[in-house]
């Protein structure tokens, strides 16, 4: 099946299976909440979605935002990642989405993954508050092994600056979606990106935040486009 970008969506995405507690903050993902209104990618973009949860942003990118797009997501907990599995059964099948088994940071091995006191949405690699000791062993990646990509989506609870800091493609980027999740680590990010060529381009009331690649965003306003805040 050739997809186009444009193309309008058959019907709203949705989620075959995801746990109640996760419910409405996939709703906000499906509905756009990282949606970079005018951004335009490449023909058959590559997508990189670290921290892919229970497939919300992976099944968003490709259903209804850019369907022609091959996306690479990671998800290391093992309920979570049975949910991941499927929700993308469809888009495994077609090859658009490819899974993998596993956390992303500065170096590869085995990790702790902490559970989340709440939600499957608070679990990390690293203990930022909102975590319980007791959790599961898993795969850790390293961000410098990741292929090149056109966007990457960056949710994983506290390691966004192990991750964006060492991977080596992020220059070549043109757009970077993050959640952050502590002040420091907010602004280390900004140093990060700000160093790599990116400027923010909009950011949520919450602490999702959207950089655009300068001659990208340049290219934008020329458009006439604008980002920003609420």
């Amino acid at each position: 099946m050739d997809r186009a970008q444009g193309d309008p969506p058959v019907s709203r995405p949705e989620l075959r299976r995801c746990p109640e507690a996760l419910r409405a903050g996939c709703a906000e993902v499906l509905a756009g909440l990282y949606d970079v209104p005018g951004l335009e990618l490449p023909h058959r973009p590559r997508i990189i979605d670290v921290g892919a949860n229970v497939g919300a942003f992976t099944v968003w990118a490709l259903e209804e935002r850019w369907p022609d797009a091959t996306v690479w997501a990671y998800e290391p907990a093992a309920e979570t990642f049975a949910c991941l599995l499927e929700n993308t059964k469809h888009l495994r099948t077609e090859g658009y989405a490819i899974l993998f088994r596993a956390a992303v940071s500065d170096r590869e091995g085995e990790g702790h993954l902490f559970h989340g006191r709440s939600n499957a949405f608070e679990h990390s690699l690293v203990d930022v508050g909102s975590q319980r000791r007791e959790g599961e062993s898993v795969t850790v990646m390293a961000a410098s092994s990741l292929r090149a990509c056109d966007l990457i989506k960056v949710d994983t609870e506290g390691s966004e600056v192990a991750i964006l800091s060492s991977y080596r493609h992020l220059a070549g980027c043109a757009c970077v979606l993050l959640e952050w999740h502590k002040q420091r680590d907010r602004e280390e990010l900004a140093r990060i990106l700000e160093r790599a060529g990116f400027e923010r381009w909009a950011w949520t009331g919450t602490r999702e935040e959207k950089w655009l690649r300068r001659d990208v965003a340049a290219a934008m306003r020329g458009r006439g486009l604008r980002g920003g805040g609420p």
